[in-house]
């Protein structure tokens, strides 16, 4: 994407606001005199994109600022780029909501909006650094934050396993604490599994079948109309069910020619994912119930 609305003056003072994103940067160059943009274009999360991104800006004139968006995040290596390169660079604000319902929002927007906050004023601000030691006392400290949430989690799952949990167990664990608990609920071991009457007993039941090779050569077939799989009920399932498709569409050959003669009669991912995970949601209720 690129596009020249001016003409180029090496003398002239300009500024250039950047829209951030993870794999494409869009820069806007804003002329400080009057606030014509004389261009805009979009160029990779790279160093040499970043190179080029600072040549471009410089072909228009003297860059005066930088205005990014995002310079914590999706910015962080373009605002090492441009440091070391010798621009100044501001931090800039995402556009409230009111100034994106009046101007609209695109990529191509932001950037110059970014350049525009810069020019007026309404940017100043000094973009974080990430490096040195302070990027390695952040690494450590979101390290320490996961590590200090993970005990507290976990123990809340076992605390939610123990309410649930048949009165005798509970009994053994639900006065302990801390590390004990853990060390008790540690040392506990399966005993029989008894299974109940209707389908919850026959599904405990171990099922060989489950752990056969993804996939068989059997379609799944299109309903009529668009129905979709109940997005209640077991969320664990439902992620299963999305995971088991997503494995078979991209290392199941019969899977992926079906996925592929779907797509050329028009039917869209979406749709595409449906219909195989109502199949599959059949395919392993046979293999539940089948006591054979």
């Amino acid at each position: 994407m690129q596009q020249v609305r001016g003409s180029v003056n090496e003398d002239q003072d300009v500024t250039v606001g950047v829209d951030t994103h993870k794999d494409v940067h869009v820069a806007a160059v804003v002329l400080d005199q009057t606030g014509r943009v004389l261009g805009t274009r979009s160029f990779p999360t790279t160093m040499r994109g970043y190179a080029q991104l600072a040549t471009w800006a410089e072909s228009y004139g003297t860059v005066a600022k930088v205005g990014l968006e995002g310079s914590g995040s999706y910015g962080a290596g373009l605002l090492r780029f441009l440091t070391d390169y010798g621009l100044t660079v501001v931090e800039v604000d995402r556009p409230d909501r009111s100034t994106r319902r009046r101007i609209g929002k695109t990529d191509t927007i932001d950037a110059e909006s970014a350049a525009r906050a810069v020019i007026s004023g309404r940017a100043s601000g000094t973009p974080k650094t990430r490096d040195a030691q302070v990027e390695m006392i952040r690494a450590l400290r979101v390290a320490r934050r996961g590590a200090m949430k993970a005990p507290i989690e976990a123990g809340g799952q076992v605390e939610a396993l123990i309410v649930s949990a048949p009165e005798p167990l509970r009994q053994l664990v639900r006065q302990l604490a801390g590390k004990k608990r853990i060390r008790a609920c540690a040392a506990l071991r399966p005993g029989i599994v008894s299974a109940n009457d209707g389908h919850q007993g026959r599904a405990a039941q171990p099922r060989p079948a489950l752990a056969r090779p993804p996939g068989r050569d059997r379609r799944p077939r299109q309903p009529p109309g668009r129905p979709r799989l109940h997005r209640g009920g077991d969320r664990e399932g439902n992620r299963a069910l999305w995971r088991i498709t997503l494995v078979r569409m991209r290392c199941h050959q019969p899977t992926k020619d079906y996925v592929t003669r779907r797509t050329a009669e028009g039917k869209t991912k979406t749709e595409i994912m449906r219909c195989l995970k109502r199949y599959i949601a059949r395919d392993a209720y046979r293999l539940l119930t089948n006591s054979g």
